[in-house]
């Protein structure tokens, strides 16, 4: 449940912070998601497009 609403609210937003690195493309990510309790929750992600790739991966989720 969790994990779907990042890849909803997530993926569907704008990016806030976007650099490129040795590794890829990565990005940051704030939006809401709800949780399991039914409460809203900010929650910053970073999200990383390695290279060759062309789907992002989640690194890190932290309350915002």
């Amino acid at each position: 449940m969790v994990e779907a609403d990042i890849r909803q609210n997530h993926l569907n937003a704008e990016p806030e912070i976007v650099k490129e690195t040795a590794y890829g493309i990565s990005y940051e990510i704030s939006a809401e998601i709800l949780t399991p309790s039914g409460k809203l929750l900010n929650l910053k992600t970073v999200w990383q497009i390695d290279k060759g790739k062309e789907i992002p991966r989640l690194i890190t989720a932290y309350p915002n």
